[in-house]
């Protein structure tokens, strides 16, 4: 039950502390916060994540919603909510993912299995989420890559704005594969647009949720010479208007024997950490198999 103050309680601190009742000369109509709420009828006035709760627009984690610094309704991308259910962000317009025009691939199939890594021995903290649509060949795949440090700009627990960002530099990073075997997928895609919440970040062995709003992929081919997604000039966009994966993630870098330096290049020496792109376009960690993965087989290949 929220306390409604009565005119008597409101005197009473107004004289207690006269500073925050008074006139300062500034506009008070915002609160004590500053922040002038967003009005609204329905969920769809605040756009996703937000929602409409009595009257005015709350973000995903309940605070209120700055009417000076929202969006137009049906604008998205930087600086903005996302789209009302069932849309996506397409150009910075809010779209109907219905429209096979748009979104000629539509939603992900039901997971079958999500993992989740939580790995802190470089300069930079590494959070993996991993969800398989099956069990079996062909599937699809998700995977969101969350990268923590001085380069970034994952903090935690939040919402991020997913658009304009680069294969090689995301600190949020989302890439998809469709029709996937053991050796490897059809088609790859990586996030054009879209929001991203993460609900929870338990740390080191704890549960990490996240939930993907209105996004758009393009379909790409994965230059892992270069490290950039190059989107196909044929292919076609995959959207996901809503997806959310949890898992409990493991701490790879617990009791790790593995130097991320190195200690020399004879037998007798540990390897220092490297990444590659592998057939998906993912990079992995040499040092990802720390203490669970006896050996690796390494294949250079080139093409003319």
């Amino acid at each position: 039950m929220r306390f409604r103050p009565t005119l008597f309680s409101i005197a009473l601190a107004c004289l207690a502390a006269v500073a925050a009742c008074g006139d300062d000369g500034g506009d008070s109509s915002g609160g004590a916060s500053g922040v002038t709420p967003l009005a609204c009828e329905a969920d769809s006035d605040c756009g996703i994540p937000n929602t409409c709760d009595s009257g005015v627009c709350v973000d995903f984690f309940g605070a209120t919603v700055d009417a000076a610094t929202a969006c137009e309704v049906g604008v998205c991308g930087p600086g903005c909510a996302g789209c009302p259910a069932g849309d996506v962000c397409l150009d910075g317009a809010c779209a109907d993912s219905q429209d096979s025009e748009i979104c000629p691939t539509l939603g992900l199939p039901t997971v079958q299995s999500t993992t989740a890594t939580y790995d802190a021995r470089k300069s930079q903290t590494i959070r993996r989420i991993h969800a398989i649509s099956r069990d079996t060949a062909p599937w699809d795949e998700l995977e969101i890559t969350l990268h923590e440090g001085s380069e970034y700009s994952y903090t935690g627990e939040g919402v991020y704005d997913l658009s304009g960002q680069d294969y090689s530099t995301c600190s949020t990073c989302v890439v998809a594969q469709k029709n996937c075997q053991e050796v490897g997928c059809v088609r790859q895609f990586f996030v054009n647009s879209g929001t991203l919440v993460i609900e929870r970040d338990g740390g080191p062995n704890g549960e990490l949720t996240a939930i993907l709003y209105g996004v758009v992929m393009d379909e790409v081919y994965i230059d892992s010479k270069t490290e950039s997604a190059i989107v196909m000039p044929t292919g076609s966009p995959w959207c996901l208007p809503e997806v959310k994966l949890t898992a409990q993630m493991a701490d790879i870098t617990q009791e790790s024997k593995c130097d991320p330096e190195g200690t020399g290049n004879t037998i007798d020496k540990r390897v220092g950490n490297f990444g590659l792109t592998n057939c998906l376009g993912l990079v992995r960690d040499l040092h990802d198999g720390c203490g669970d993965t006896k050996a690796f087989w390494f294949i250079a290949v080139a093409g003319w």
